[in-house]
């Protein structure tokens, strides 16, 4: 009888120790039910409980109630959907998933860019580019006249007036830029224009003193393509390139060299 007590006691004390440090209790039911099975039978029927302590709840919550005497044993650790713990994710087949995704978005994108290049091979054009392509021929005598009449390059020129206004003649800016060449009337005064802000959205009127104003801003700048945006920009003294007006250059050097090539 002592022999057997003792015994229990031991096993109590195993499991106990084992609840304790965290570590799984599937000894310890082995244990019990080999050592004890109506004892075992008793707390398999007994309802789950959440136990939670200080120190064993930071790393784990652990289920069932053993009692032998006045001794209670705490083991078997709760599975993590029971803790309330998000599942855990299968994160090889979700990254797969995502590369495959990128991989389809890229090969798409790139299949675009070969078919639009294949139709600009074949003379195919934008609507957009379109329209750009027959306002600029609709007004390249005019740009041309008043280009030649105030020192400015054809291709300038064009250029400026693409970038300001995309060659439409109605188009007025957010701080009152007006016309083909978005001169401000205050500018236009300021070199010789006596009419109103409605005449310079005439196509003829605007051209002659935004290209009077734009061939100033060349010679200052000696024919520099990026100082004379900078001055058309930012004022005939403006000596500082700021990232706009660099922004602006790179442009009108890509719309230049386009135009040499045709």
């Amino acid at each position: 009888m002592l022999h057997t007590s003792l015994r229990a006691l031991l096993c109590v004390m195993a499991i106990i120790l084992g609840a304790v440090t965290g570590q799984e209790a599937a000894r310890a039911d082995f244990i019990i039910e080999e050592n004890f099975p109506d004892f075992a039978k008793q707390i398999a029927m007994k309802p789950v409980l959440q136990v939670k302590t200080d120190s064993v709840a930071k790393k784990r919550s652990y289920r069932r109630v053993a009692s032998v005497g006045n001794v209670q044993a705490l083991y078997r650790p709760a599975r993590r959907a029971e803790q309330g713990a998000r599942p855990r994710l299968n994160k090889t087949r979700s990254s797969n998933r995502t590369v495959s995704r990128r991989a389809s978005k890229k090969t798409a994108t790139s299949s675009r860019r070969v078919r639009v290049a294949s139709l600009s091979k074949q003379g195919y054009r934008a609507p957009a580019a379109k329209r750009a392509k027959a306002s600029s021929s609709r007004y390249s005598a005019l740009i041309a006249k008043h280009a030649s009449a105030n020192g400015v390059p054809i291709a300038l020129a064009h250029a400026v007036v693409r970038i300001e206004s995309g060659y439409r003649a109605h188009v007025r800016g957010g701080a009152g830029e007006v016309g083909l060449m978005q001169i401000k009337p205050s500018t236009a005064r300021a070199i010789g224009y006596r009419g109103s802000t409605r005449g310079l959205y005439n196509p003829d009127t605007n051209l002659r003193w935004g290209m009077k104003y734009l061939g100033g801003a060349y010679r200052r700048a000696g024919g520099n393509v990026c100082g004379t945006v900078l001055r058309y920009n930012a004022g005939h003294y403006a000596r500082r390139m700021n990232p706009i007006s660099a922004r602006y250059c790179r442009k009108a050097r890509r719309i230049m060299g386009r135009r040499r090539r045709t």
